[in-house]
């Protein structure tokens, strides 16, 4: 009778359980976001000759009352585990298979599970507890994959038959596709909007048939992720969570067991348009401009600048770029960008070509456009000034042209200065102060330590535009060598260039021992937050290296880029 009492007095307890109030409160929340794009299906609690009326799949509870506590298996085993063990008991609610992912028997050698006496009759029932499902068990197969299952499950027990074997009681219970159903009982699903394999932007609508009409409450029941039960009060059901996963459909007897399965349903659904579209113009160019955008469910398809009149592919880094006249003005709503699902954002504003620079004669001056399409901020349209390429002689700390002091310096690991000089050569032919040098080439004045060399994007940016092409260091006997012209790429670099974020947020590092070196990246973006990046050559990467040369000095013989022997070319 005390028994009795202590668990009558926790499941009173845990009709006020905070626990399900607040997954009660997401579950609401998550179906209120939705209401926007579909009609709900009603969603009713579970049958209510099942007491309580909102029974959670487990819970536990001592015998004098003292602690109670229900809620998902894997929820009542972290919160038994803290208990004695003498208290660890685990109450079963739930008729389905439950499966925790993370978990294997040994890890709940200490807990005892039981089948809910107030949901099941005491004698005829038991718990299995396994690492695989009961049906496999009972067929002595194994898993297929090496991960950490925890299969609880309660189930019939087994009474001798005339012929000597053992058979269960009563049908075994839903979930295991073994059990026999009531005679003629199948469900039927007629699915519209549902497309297998492809990613969909509009909810699929399930309307089930086939409910047995003999006097027996019976229920349908949508079965999402192969593990959350949804009971339905109709007859049809439409998928409003975004993303990529399995539902089935199921007619329950008047105590929650299933009495027919469909098929699976493995559906697609991105209900999101595209974010973050940007537009911005190439550098150095009046005509070409590249579309960017974000899509984290199915991912960008095409792009359109006639405002979907016509589609584009991206490139292999999901960007699209495209030429017009100088001057030419795309209306608001022409650029867009379309998911594989179908979603499309429009670019907000009209996106107007810079116009051809005019002059007059008599000493008129130019004209032309800025314009800024990218987020307001650290944006720079400022174009790179030229430099006499004049060099002050003997050693620097810090990198002196024409009497300006550039952001780029040199330092050993642990960040003390380090100094090097700086001469002009012609890449291919070693020879150095050539009256058209083409490379600028800095050498470390001490090769006992590792050199580390620091610069921003102004460096190069400058140095291209008063005509040097190559940017050499020298440690020891090897060189680290970038193009002026550009040496990185990706989606990240578009994407930060696209939001106009200035050159002169770009901080490189080039870390040298000898013929080795390492390069890295550190960018301050638009929101003032760093993004780092190391570069490789990988371009599958959203940060990656190219038109660089790393090895021994004498690939300065060589045209910049030959794969010469020992030489790595990048």
């Amino acid at each position: 009778m005390r028994k009795f009492a202590a668990a009558l007095a926790a499941m009173l307890l845990l009709c006020a359980f905070p626990a399900y109030a607040g997954k009660a409160a997401e579950n609401k929340a998550a179906e209120e976001r939705q209401t926007s794009r579909v009609d709900m299906v009603d969603i009713v609690a579970p049958i209510k000759p099942i007491k309580p009326e909102k029974r959670p799949p487990a819970r536990a509870y001592d015998e004098d009352g003292d602690k109670a506590f229900a809620g998902t298996l894997k929820e009542v085993i972290r919160r038994v585990m803290e208990w004695d063990e003498t208290d660890r008991t685990i109450y079963i609610s739930a008729s389905e298979l439950l499966k925790v992912k993370g978990m294997n028997p040994e890890d709940v050698e200490s807990v005892t599970f039981e089948p809910d006496p107030t949901v099941f009759d005491a004698g005829e029932y038991e718990v299995y507890v396994g690492d695989v499902t009961p049906k496999m068990a009972r067929k002595n197969r194994k898993k297929k994959s090496a991960g950490n299952d925890l299969y609880v499950r309660v189930i019939a027990k087994e009474v001798s038959d005339e012929s000597g074997g053992s058979k269960p009681e009563k049908p075994f219970q839903p979930g295991d596709e073994d059990g026999d159903a009531p005679s003629g009982v199948e469900i039927k699903v007629t699915a519209e909007g549902y497309l297998p394999g492809m990613w969909a932007d509009r909810p699929p609508l399930f309307t089930l048939g086939g409910m047995p009409d003999d006097g027996s409450r019976y229920n349908y029941a949508a079965i999402a992720y192969d593990e959350r039960f949804v009971i339905l009060s109709g007859d049809s059901f439409s998928a409003i969570d975004e993303g990529q996963y399995s539902l089935s459909f199921a007619i329950l007897d008047g105590i929650g067991d299933i009495v027919a399965a469909s098929e699976r349903y493995e559906v697609m659904l991105d209900f999101t348009p595209p974010v973050n579209i940007y537009v911005n113009m190439l550098s150095d160019s009046k005509k070409t401009f590249a579309v960017i955008a974000e899509d984290a469910l199915s991912g960008i398809d095409a792009f359109s600048v006639d405002g979907g009149y016509s589609w584009h592919k991206g490139d292999e880094h999901g960007i699209f770029t495209h030429t017009s006249n100088p001057g030419y003005t795309f209306p608001a709503g022409a650029i867009m960008a379309r998911d594989v699902a179908g979603n499309i954002a429009v670019y907000p504003i009209d996106f107007t070509l810079p116009a051809k620079t005019s002059s007059s004669g008599g000493g008129g001056g130019s004209s032309g456009t800025k314009v800024r399409h990218s987020p307001p901020g650290q944006i720079d349209f400022d174009p790179y000034d030229t430099l006499n390429l004049r060099l002050p002689g003997g050693e620097m700390k810090a990198l002196i042209i024409d009497d300006t002091e550039l952001p780029l310096t040199l330092s050993d690991e642990e960040g003390k200065a380090m100094s090097f000089t700086a001469e002009f050569a012609a890449w291919g032919n070693g020879e150095e102060g050539a009256a058209s040098p083409d490379t600028l080439i800095l050498t470390a004045a001490s090769d006992s330590r590792k050199a580390v060399w620091t610069f921003n994007g102004v460096v190069y940016k400058m140095l291209a535009n008063s005509g040097i092409e190559y940017l050499c260091f020298r440690h020891a006997d090897g060189i680290a060598a970038v193009a002026t012209e550009g040496f990185t790429s990706g989606t990240a670099y578009a994407r930060l260039k696209a939001q106009g974020v200035s050159t002169r947020r770009f901080d490189y590092t080039i870390t040298q021992n000898g013929s080795l070196a390492d390069f890295s990246l550190s960018v301050i973006n638009n929101d003032d937050e760093v993004e780092k990046y190391e570069l490789t050559t990988d371009v599958k990467k959203e940060m990656y290296l190219h038109d660089a040369v790393v090895g021994t000095a004498r690939a300065m013989l060589m045209p910049f880029g030959s794969n010469n022997e020992g030489e790595e070319s990048l």
